[in-house]
């Protein structure tokens, strides 16, 4: 493993010595963040499939509502004089 860069600027000199005194290198920062990118996705997943599951039901509403109405009014057209 190799710390985060070869050649930081001299804002990121400070932490690079932190994280190189605490034993924290790229590659496991890395590996942390592919687990907490794994559960973001995973997130993200569940909360698409719940989303699309309350557009289908607002989609059949919509579909009875309109269904309902067009049996109103073809009632009202044909009890006219």
């Amino acid at each position: 493993c190799v710390l985060l860069w070869s050649n930081p600027p001299r804002a990121c000199v400070r932490d690079l010595i932190i994280c190189a005194e605490m034993g924290v290198y790229a590659c496991d920062r890395i590996d942390e963040m592919q687990i907490k990118i794994a559960e973001i996705r995973t997130e993200v997943k569940i909360q698409f499939k719940e989303v699309f599951a309350r557009v289908k039901r607002l989609e059949a509403i919509m579909i009875g509502a309109s269904a309902s109405i067009i049996a109103m009014l073809v009632m009202v057209l044909t009890r006219m004089p």
